[in-house]
This record gives C-alpha cells, structure tokens and sequence, in this order.
C-alpha cells in the first residue's frame, strides 16, 4: 500500500515509474531489496543494501529512515560545495568581461587621442594597442578557442587519463582542494556510519562507501582499504598510509 501511493504521488516520471514495477514485484512476493536491485539505474547500490539489512534484521523502517537522512545530509553537503566555489567562478567571469569590454570598447576610443600626440609611446602602451586591435578584429577566433577549449576539456575529463588528472588537479587547487577533502571526510565517516549501524557488515559497507566517493583517488584509497581490512589489518592503518584523510 506504501508503495502504490508513493507511485501516485512522485512526480518524477522515472522514479513513479520504478516505484510502481517495485510495488508489481513485491506484490508477486518478491523481498523488497531485489525488486530495488532491478531498477539499479533508480536507486542507489547504498539504499538496496540499506534495504536488505532492514529487512533481515526486521528494522526496515529504521533503514528508511537513516537512509532519508544520509541523502538529505548528502544534498546539503553538495549545495555547501557548490556555494564555495561558485564564488570564485563567478569573479573569474566577471575578470574576464571586463578585460573584453577594456580591449575591445574602451581602449579603440583612446587610439586617437594617441596618434595625435605625435610621441613615441611606451612599449607597453603599442602593445597593448595591438592586444587591442586583436581583440575588435578578431573577437570571433578568440570565442572559437574559448568554445573549444571548454569542449575539450569536458571530453578529456571523461577519459581514464583524463580522470586522473582531474582527480589530482582537484585536490591541489587552493581552496578548492580543501573543500573536496572535508567533502570526502563527510562522505565517509557518513556514510559507513549509517551502512554499519544498519547491520551492513565491515568490507561491504568500505567497498559502498568507496563508490559513493567522486574523486579517483579517494575510490582507490577505499578500495585498497577493503583489501586490507579483508586480511584483518585495522581501517584506520590504510586510511593514514593513503596520505588523503586528515
């Protein structure tokens, strides 16, 4: 009954949808975490888990509930980090404008004024007449290499390497690079707070935890961390080798 009026009532089309072959499946009597399981592109790996340790354990509604604020915790995290660097992106755009406007409004207005003084003028005053004239001529080229950068960069942070190095450019960058630790501390003492405390056991709960995480490197340090714990070495041994967890 829960789930057909979750179905009724969710707006999202995909998510009413997946809600309603959910409650077809648990109807037939199927357990609750593997009608979830097969709508995988729906809900996460970490909440079928949640799930399936809920309904062994007969505390389903605890598991719901946790995971209710794991995911609410996660949205506000996300917006936290969002607000933090949007400033500073903004700032660049914002350089960036007024530079264009100097170059291709301001500057024009003043040659004239230059070449009736009849002097030599200083080096730096020519070339930034000649920056200058680039900019009013050709304006175009420079949207094009704008344009194509941007496109390029986002094809190239899709590839394996081009992971990598976004992965460790992420973590160098002032401010930013901070942010994206205390992001992943968050995540993890979170979320193997919350897969723990519902039963999940030890190896499985670092390995969701290690998926759940964006940046490549702080997957790996939890990847290497479950093959470590698997042969009985404490958590707390591979975090600190790793050299990414305060």
């Amino acid at each position: 009954d829960s789930f057909m009026m979750l179905g009724d009532q969710t707006e999202n089309p995909s998510l009413a949808a997946a809600i309603k072959a959910t409650h077809h499946d648990i109807s037939k009597g199927d357990p609750l975490a593997v009608a979830m399981r097969r709508r995988s592109g729906v809900f996460p790996e970490m909440l079928c888990n949640m799930v399936e340790a809920g309904e062994a354990s007969g505390s389903l509604d605890k598991s719901f509930s946790r995971m209710a604020v794991q995911f609410e915790k996660d949205a506000a995290l996300r917006s936290a980090v969002k607000k933090a660097i949007t400033y500073p992106i903004i700032l660049i755009m914002v350089l960036v404008a007024v530079i264009f406007i100097l170059m291709t409004f301001v500057i024009p207005r003043f040659m004239g004024m230059f070449a009736d003084l009849g002097t030599e003028m200083p080096a730096i005053t020519t070339n930034l007449i000649y920056v200058s004239n680039f900019f009013v001529n050709w304006w175009w080229l420079l949207l094009i290499i704008i344009v194509g950068l941007v496109v390029g960069i986002k094809m190239f942070s899709k590839t394996d390497y081009g992971r990598e190095v976004t992965s460790a450019m992420a973590l160098k960058i002032p401010v930013l690079g901070g942010v994206k630790t205390k992001s992943a501390c968050a995540r993890l003492g979170r979320t193997l707070c919350t897969l723990l405390a519902a039963g999940v056991p030890m190896v499985d709960a670092i390995e969701i935890t290690g998926k759940s995480m964006e940046n490549l490197y702080y997957k790996r340090a939890m990847r290497k961390a479950k093959e470590q714990v698997m042969r009985g070495v404490p958590l707390s041994k591979p975090l600190k080798s790793c050299g990414l967890f305060p």
